[in-house]
């Protein structure tokens, strides 16, 4: 079921020179492998044996609409990570520590713009203070602290949207823990960086390339709510039974025919 909305326009601004950064596109353009390569969804061409047997997250469509939603924004140069041994505890025992190098091109970028805040470096430490607790840092490899990437990117959304950041959902970039976050791209006008812990092993070591899929940024209208709890009325458990009914009514794509409500990023 498609819903007919207004069109908003989310803008995506970088530095003109940088044309060739990675671009961000909609996340219904950038399906992870994994999911292209599961079995297609059904049809009715299929034998009901089939039918029951095969079906396949491919036909899922409340995950579907998840993993469509909003924006992907991807690595925006190619990130060599590796493991370091160059320090020791109080017990004189080797304590790892992860390495991020980036291309020359990433550090000398500032010069070449000439703007005094673009960021120099990919990747920085956190303090260990600022997120010490945080139940991502269980995951960091040796206790190391949290680091950002600092990306290139200002985002814009109209007035009274804001813009959540999710790692890339159902698909997010191994051996990388990014941290959730909501901003307020209609007023906040400055680049917007992304805190992460590295989860990947002592013997890891490699390239990241640039595109890789990093973050998922979904633009929301913000909205004031209250909440209530009560109990379920004769009318709720009717249109729950009728729901069902729907579901059984046919042998496929029943949500997606009687309930869903379809919105598209472009």
């Amino acid at each position: 079921m498609k819903v007919k909305t207004e069109k908003q326009l989310i803008k995506f601004k970088r530095p003109k020179s940088l044309e060739s950064l990675a671009p961000i596109v909609p996340s219904s353009k950038a399906l992870p492998q994994w999911y292209k390569d599961m079995a297609s969804p059904l049809t009715y061409n299929n034998t009901l044996e089939e039918i029951h047997n095969a079906s396949t997250l491919r036909g899922c469509m409340p995950m579907f609409d998840a993993m469509t939603q909003g924006y992907i924004i991807p690595l925006w140069c190619d990130l060599h990570v590796s493991v370091v041994f160059d320090s020791y505890d109080n017990d004189g025992k080797e304590i790892p520590r992860v390495k991020f190098e980036w291309p020359p091109g990433m550090t000398n970028i500032t010069h070449t713009l000439k703007e005094p805040n673009f960021p120099t470096q990919v990747v920085q430490n956190h303090n260990i203070p600022q997120t010490k607790g945080a139940p991502q840092m269980e995951q960091s490899l040796g206790g190391a602290p949290a680091f950002k990437l600092n990306s290139p990117w200002i985002i814009e959304t109209p007035k009274n949207y804001s813009s959540l950041f999710v790692p890339v959902l159902n698909n997010p970039p191994k051996n990388i823990s990014l941290f959730s976050a909501i901003v307020a791209t209609d007023t906040y006008h400055d680049r917007i960086n992304f805190p992460f812990v590295w989860t990947g092993t002592e013997e890891w070591e490699g390239i990241i390339p640039m595109g890789t899929p990093l973050m998922q940024v979904i633009p929301f209208k913000r909205d004031d709510f209250q909440h209530e709890i009560v109990d379920l009325s004769q009318d709720d458990l009717d249109k729950t039974d009728s729901v069902r009914f729907q579901i059984r009514q046919t042998f496929l794509n029943s949500y997606k025919r009687f309930f869903r409500h379809k919105v598209s990023s472009t």
